[in-house]
């Protein structure tokens, strides 16, 4: 029988920007009815990445069935988690082993680190401009990340008692 660090796979994968680019693709979702304009997404494309590479870790570790997978959303990332379960619910169905599994997403908090001072503070509370020393010769440290933390996969132990 497995043991329980056998049965949770993990495996990270790292979306850079350019790899969004690359992997990315835009979904015409519906109408705005408040603005009339269409909606788009790319939540989708990274569902269909994700989806693809957790089916490969699943098939290589010989499990048939996930039941969570956790996804790491930085926090000025411009993913919209509402929209990535959706999809998930979506598009899971196409691949067996995901086809009862479970999206979870968990925010990384945005920090900027700043060359002037060499300190670090939360972007979205306070942008480019520095709150140390008021420079603007900054740069986004974490917060635009996209990655698979976890792959869990059903207990099946059943209870002897």
């Amino acid at each position: 029988m497995d043991s329980i660090e056998e049965k949770k796979v993990s495996k990270e994968l790292r979306i850079t920007s350019a790899c969004m680019r690359m992997q990315t693709f835009h979904v015409i979702i519906g109408q705005n009815s408040e603005h009339g304009d269409l909606k788009y997404m790319h939540e989708l494309g990274i569902v269909t990445y994700v989806a693809r590479q957790v089916d490969e870790v699943a098939a290589e570790n010989k499990i048939e069935e996930i039941a969570e997978v956790v996804i790491e959303i930085g926090e000025v990332s411009g993913i919209v988690p509402e929209f990535l379960t959706d999809a998930w619910d979506y598009f899971r169905k196409n691949y067996p082993v995901l086809a009862h599994s479970k999206l979870r997403c968990e925010m990384i908090k945005a920090f900027t680190f700043c060359d002037d001072c060499q300190k670090t503070y939360p972007t979205v509370q306070y942008g480019k401009t520095c709150p140390y020393c008021g420079g603007g010769n900054t740069w986004l440290l974490v917060g635009r990340e996209c990655n698979i933390k976890e792959i869990l996969v059903p207990d099946d132990e059943e209870d002897d008692t």
